[in-house]
């Protein structure tokens, strides 16, 4: 029905009018679609359910510090950006002998341990140097932002648009969201999804209801009931989903530990390579559980082997091959027995030695400085291309190699800690 002209309007004062918006139709390329609504004057009244959009949430855009002006993050929801975290991602797992899409068995990987080769992990790894709890969380970096790998995983599960990211970086009208572990794990890459940080925190109540009926030798259920999706209390099958990296096809024990996680970790590794099975190990003193399940299969779940997704001989030699040209691991040999930890930079790991291990003798401290400075020097020479002679860095490494280099020079350096 058309508008009613100005003279009709003034002769019907009896009965009201009333404004609405009914759907226009256009017809385009052969498909009938629904056009933006366009407003006509209807004889009834609105209808008693009206649907009213509300206005979009007014607040401050974040920008960037490292380019001032620009949105925050703003290339996070670029193809660019996804493309290049899904192939760092499937690297990082075939280092591990896996591929991306693998949920048989968790993953743990602390920014401790992000820096280095796992096959060397293998070799150094005891139950004495497992990594602690709250030991730092793995650490994604893209274009000047930078998050947990965990939160980036699940940022990256699916194309996201601009009010997502503005979710993402937590803005004020938003409330802030987690990657929640469904396995308890905090340090574990593989089985997350994204949820409020508030129903992340309840999810504690499932992992400790389930190491209690561990430890009183009480049958653990299969998952929880309060979640959704659901808390992975006990190994069984699950049918396969659209985002098997996100939301598991197999369900992991809450009640597991992770020094028994570690070891079916690194047990999926040795065969991804062909390596004999990892040795027995003792169940440690003080153990909070009756039995220690560190190997597989396990007579505590299902949890097996057969059901590891295993990277490609292909993938695998890449990794070796790559491993071969990476810098050598930085890792403090004060600490193996006890805390097994690699740095992202030598200067990082001369830091921890001069000023955590201040019990041992400087002469000690000093050999130790020398040897990670020789490893160092040695992969500079091969991969620098000439570099800059004059770059701080290098100016102390020439240094450390010199037959009179002692702990006066360390100080000189004056390098800062934390």
């Amino acid at each position: 029905m058309s508008p009613a002209s100005s003279d009709d309007q003034d002769s019907s004062s009896s009965e009201p009018e009333t404004r609405t918006y009914a759907p226009h139709h256009t017809q385009r390329h052969g498909q009938r679609r629904e056009s933006a609504l366009t407003p006509s004057i209807l004889e009834t009244s609105l209808p008693e359910q009206t649907t009213i959009l509300k206005a979009p949430p007014q607040y401050e855009c974040r920008t960037s510090r490292r380019n001032p002006g620009e949105p925050k993050a703003w290339c996070w929801i670029t193809r660019e950006a996804s493309d290049h975290f899904h192939d760092y991602f499937k690297a990082l797992m075939a280092s591990w002998g896996v591929t991306s899409d693998h949920t048989a068995t968790c993953v743990l990987l602390s920014e401790d341990w992000r820096p280095a080769v796992p096959l060397d992990l293998m070799a150094l790894f005891s139950a004495e140097n497992v990594p602690l709890a709250g030991s730092p969380r793995a650490w994604y970096s893209y274009r000047g932002f930078g998050t947990s790998l965990a939160r980036a995983i699940v940022w990256f599960s699916k194309p996201r648009r601009a009010i997502d990211l503005d979710q993402f970086l937590e803005c004020e009208e938003y409330p802030p969201m987690d990657a929640s572990h469904l396995c308890h794990h905090e340090h574990c890459v593989v089985h997350l999804v994204y949820e409020p940080a508030n129903v992340n925190q309840e999810r504690s109540e499932c992992q400790r209801r389930a190491r209690f009926l561990r430890a009183e030798k009480r049958a653990v259920p299969e998952e929880c009931s309060k979640h959704n999706p659901p808390c992975m209390m006990q190994a069984s099958s699950y049918p396969p989903v659209p985002h098997a990296m996100i939301v598991p096809n197999t369900k992991q024990r809450a009640a597991v530990t992770a020094l028994e996680a570690y070891y079916h970790q690194f047990a999926v590794l040795s065969k991804a390579h062909g390596f004999p099975p990892l040795p027995y190990i003792n169940r440690p003193r003080r153990y909070p559980f009756p039995t220690i399940e560190a190997h597989l299969p396990s007579q505590f779940s299902t949890i097996n082997l057969e059901k590891a997704k295993l990277a490609s001989k292909e993938m695998l030699d890449e990794c070796t091959t790559n491993a071969k040209k990476y810098r050598p691991d930085l890792t403090c040999s004060f600490c193996v027995a006890t805390s097994l930890k690699t740095y992202a930079t030598i200067i990082g790991l001369w830091a921890h030695i001069i000023n955590v291990h201040q019990d041992i003798e400087n002469k000690n401290r000093v050999e130790e400085i020398r040897r990670c400075a020789g490893l160092w020097y040695t992969y500079w020479q091969l991969h620098s291309k000439g570099g800059k002679r004059t770059n701080p860095t290098l100016v102390k490494l020439e240094e450390a190699q010199a037959e009179d280099f002692c702990w006066s020079d360390v100080l000189n350096w004056h390098v800062r800690w934390g």
